[in-house]
């Protein structure tokens, strides 16, 4: 079984790969470039943090109409960049979904519509 994580930016997708083992990650672009089975994550940069909706929301649809036999997962960026609402409107379109922390470690929780960290910064 592959898994496919998909992430808006460079940075999400490298990330991910980075924390799991026989990973790859691939822009957009190149995802038929790939033997997946030689893989047991593909993480795709779809590049559209600072895209406009219905950019974003083509290229999400694009891998997701090429990985449609996968397990797919969504990484939402840490500090809720990008157009969230639209990948999980889109993505809830394929049935039931979970929403979860990936890295709890990294302390970022949302209550009442706030956003905060618990990471302090020192100078």
């Amino acid at each position: 079984m592959v898994f496919v994580i998909i992430s808006d930016d460079l940075t999400g997708a490298s990330g991910m790969a980075s924390m799991l083992n026989n990973s790859i990650t691939v822009p957009y672009y190149n995802i038929k470039l790939i033997d997946i089975n030689a893989y047991d994550y593909v993480c795709v940069d779809i590049e559209t943090r600072n895209a406009d909706v219905q950019k974003s929301i083509d290229r999400f649809k694009m891998v997701l109409k090429f990985y449609c036999n996968e397990t797919i997962l969504l990484r939402i960026d840490s500090a809720l960049r990008g157009n969230i609402k639209a990948y999980l409107m889109e993505f809830s379109k394929m049935g039931k979904i979970i929403i979860t922390d990936t890295i709890p470690e990294y302390g970022r929780y949302t209550e009442d519509k706030k956003h905060f960290t618990a990471v302090i910064l020192k100078i």
